[in-house]
C-alpha cells in the first residue's frame, strides 16, 4: 500500500480543528488541516473558555499563554435582563456557573476572544509539527476500507488536488461541506432565529452605572436583544433579532440606522456613536447576519470521518457551551485514533466517540436552549448554576471504552462534586504531591493511560508496570503514598475503593475501570480489561494483548 499524504485530515482549522491538530501532534500522529480562510475571522465570537477545556488545554501546555490574553469580559463577569442598559434591571448576577466551577477543576476559566485563541492553537500544533494550509476548500470525499481521500480547491487559483488520510475529522462548521456529502442529517429544532451584529463603539460609562456586566438581555430595540463588550475599551456588540419575513434585508441597516438601533438599546436617545466597518464578506459592511440554531447530527461517525464542533452540533451561544463542547469532542477522539494508528487498539474503539460524544451534545444543547428560552422572558435569569457546572463536568459515558457498574445508568448528568471515580465519569480532581511538587490529579492525565494504587495497591502497582512493559502499552503506573502523595488522605475515599484498590484513568482524564480491592491475579484481571477497553484480540494461552506498537509513545514522533 502506498504512504498516505497524512495520518488524519482535519477540514476546518478554526477552534474545533487547530485543537484536534495540537492534540493529534501530542500524540505524534501525522496531521493535516486545511482551513478556508486566508486569515483569522477577525471578530470575537467564543469569548470564554470553559473549566473543563481549560483543563485539556492546561495539559497540552497552553494554559498560561490563554490566561495572558483575557478579554474584555473579564471585566464585566455579570449579566442583566432589563429594557434598556440604561434603564431599571428586571435581574442582574454573576454569569452562572463559573466561578462555582472552579472548585472542581485545576484550571478556572478563562476570558479569551476567539480571534486571540485561535492563533495561539495555530502555533501550537505547527510547533508540534501539524500541516495547516488556509485557503484551500473541501470539495469532495471518498473512503473506503484502507482510507479518506479528499479533494480541495484552492480558492485563489481553483486548482485542485487530492489529499489521502487514514481517517478525517470534520471541523468544517455548522455548514460543514463534510456532512452534507455524507448525507448526515440534524435532528432537533433547527434554525430558531437569526441576529444581525452591529459593532459599535460609545463611552456608555453613564448608563452602566458602575455595573461590570458583560452581557445585557433587552427588550429594546427588540425583544431578545443583547450587547455585550468588545475586543477593546468602548467597543461593544449589539445583536439584534432579525425575522426575514417582515421583507426587512442587510441593506436596510444603513449607518443612521445602526446608529438609532444602539442608542434604544442604550437607552440614551442623544449618545454619540461610531459605528465600526465588520469588515467581512457579508452583504453589508456595516452588519452581519447569523442563525441561532438548536440540533445535534443524527450520527457523528461515518466510516472513518468523524464530524466534531459546529458540524456536529449547534446551539444558543447562551452559557458559552458551543466551542467548549467541541474542544472536548476532539479530546475524546484524538487519544482513540491515535490508539489505532498505533496499533494500540483495535478499530472497535473508535466506535466509542459516536456513543460518548452524542448523549453529551443532545445534554449540552438542550441546556444551552433552555438558557435562551427563559432569559427572553422578563425576569428570566436561565437555568440554574447546578446545571451548568454539571453540563461542564458531570457527562457519564456509556460505551466499550468504559467497564460500566451500573449498567442501568439513566444518562442524568452529574454535579462535580458528586463525582466518586465512578468508572465512565471524569476523574475527581484532588491536590496531590509528586516529586516534592504540588499538583492536580488531572495533571496525570494527558497522553497515556493512568493506573493509579491505593497505599496498599502495591499488587496493582506491580501489575500495572509489567502489563505496560510486556505489551509495550502507554501506561503510567502511580501508587498513593509511593510516587505520589496524598497529604488529606482521602484519595481511597474520594475514588470509592479501599486501601488496596487501584483506578484505571484514559488519557482524556475520564475512569475507564476500577477495581475496589485487591484480587489473587492483578495482572491476569489488568490484560483482560484492557483487552476489552481497546477492543484488541487475545492470544488462547496467555490472554495477552496483541498490539502491533514497537516504538516509543510520545509527541513528535
Amino acid at each position: 500500500m502506498s504512504p498516505k499524504d497524512t495520518q488524519v485530515l482535519v477540514a476546518g482549522c478554526s477552534l474545533t480543528g487547530a485543537t484536534a491538530a495540537v492534540l493529534l501532534r501530542h500524540y505524534g500522529i501525522r496531521t493535516l488541516a486545511v482551513e478556508q480562510r486566508n486569515s483569522v475571522f477577525p471578530w470575537p465570537r467564543t469569548r470564554i473558555i470553559l473549566g473543563r477545556p481549560m483543563e485539556i488545554y492546561r495539559t497540552a501546555g497552553l494554559e498560561e499563554q490563554i490566561r495572558a490574553r483575557p478579554s474584555q469580559i473579564a471585566h464585566f463577569p455579570e449579566m442583566a435582563r432589563a429594557e434598556t442598559v440604561a434603564g431599571p434591571e428586571w435581574m442582574r448576577g454573576e454569569i452562572e456557573g463559573l466561578d462555582e466551577a472552579t472548585a472542581y477543576g485545576p484550571a478556572p476559566w478563562a476570558p479569551i476572544d476567539q480571534h486571540h485563541l485561535e492563533p495561539l492553537l495555530r502555533a501550537r500544533a505547527e510547533q508540534l509539527g501539524a500541516r495547516i494550509e488556509c485557503g484551500y476548500r473541501l470539495a469532495t470525499v471518498d473512503q473506503d476500507e484502507g482510507g479518506v481521500r479528499a479533494t480541495v480547491v484552492d480558492k485563489a487559483t481553483g486548482a485542485t488536488r487530492t489529499i489521502s488520510a487514514d481517517y478525517l475529522i470534520a471541523a468544517d462548521g455548522a455548514n460543514s461541506t463534510v456532512r452534507e456529502l455524507l448525507g448526515i442529517g440534524m435532528c432537533g429544532l433547527g434554525v430558531i432565529g437569526r441576529y444581525v451584529n452591529i459593532v459599535w463603539e460609545a463611552d456608555i460609562t453613564g448608563p452602566l452605572r458602575g455595573r461590570p456586566v458583560g452581557v445585557w438581555f433587552l427588550d429594546r430595540p427588540r425583544p431578545a436583544a443583547v450587547i455585550m463588550p468588545q475586543d477593546r475599551p468602548h467597543r461593544w456588540i449589539l445583536m439584534v433579532p432579525h425575522d426575514p419575513a417582515t421583507g426587512e434585508t442587510l441593506a436596510d441597516f444603513t449607518e443612521d440606522r445602526c446608529r438609532e438601533l444602539v442608542r434604544e438599546a442604550v437607552g440614551v436617545p442623544d449618545m454619540a456613536v461610531r459605528i465600526v466597518d465588520f469588515g467581512d464578506e457579508g452583504v453589508s459592511p456595516l452588519v452581519k447576519l447569523w442563525e441561532v440554531g438548536s440540533s445535534v447530527a443524527e450520527e457523528f461517525r461515518r466510516g472513518r470521518v468523524f464530524l466534531a464542533g459546529d458540524a456536529a452540533h449547534v446551539m444558543p451561544p447562551v452559557g458559552a457551551f458551543g466551542a467548549n463542547l467541541g474542544i472536548q469532542d476532539v479530546h475524546n477522539l484524538a487519544w482513540k485514533l491515535a490508539l489505532v494508528l498505533r496499533g494500540v487498539a483495535g478499530p472497535g474503539l473508535l466506535d466509542s466517540y459516536d456513543l460518548e460524544r452524542v448523549p453529551v451534545a443532545d445534554a449540552t444543547v438542550g441546556m444551552a436552549t433552555s438558557h435562551l428560552q427563559v432569559r427572553s422572558e422578563v425576569g428570566g435569569k436561565g437555568n440554574t448554576t447546578d446545571g451548568n457546572v454539571a453540563v461542564i463536568f458531570g457527562h457519564h459515558y456509556q460505551s466499550a471504552a468504559v467497564l460500566a457498574e451500573n449498567p442501568d445508568y439513566s444518562g442524568e448528568l452529574h454535579h462535580p462534586a458528586s463525582l466518586c471515580g465512578e468508572p465512565g465519569t471524569r476523574a475527581p480532581h484532588m491536590v496531590l504531591l509528586h516529586n516534592d511538587k504540588q499538583i492536580s490529579s488531572i495533571d496525570l492525565y494527558v497522553n497515556e493511560f493512568v493506573l493509579i494504587t491505593g497505599p496498599d495497591g502495591q499488587q496493582w502497582a506491580q501489575a500495572g508496570r509489567d502489563v505496560a512493559a510486556d505489551l509495550s502499552l502507554p501506561l503510567a503506573t502511580y501508587r498513593i503514598g509511593d510516587e505520589l502523595v496524598d497529604e488529606s488522605g482521602t484519595w481511597a475515599q474520594a475514588h470509592r475503593v479501599a486501601g488496596d484498590g487501584a483506578v484505571l484513568v484514559r488519557p482524556d482524564g475520564f475512569v475507564a475501570w476500577r477495581a475496589k480491592s485487591s484480587t489473587p491475579e492483578p495482572g491476569k484481571v489488568l490484560r483482560v480489561v484492557l483487552a476489552q477497553l481497546l477492543d484488541t484480540a487475545k492470544t488462547p494461552e496467555s490472554g495477552a494483548i496483541r498490539t502491533g506498537v514497537t516504538g516509543p509513545w510520545a509527541a513528535g514522533s
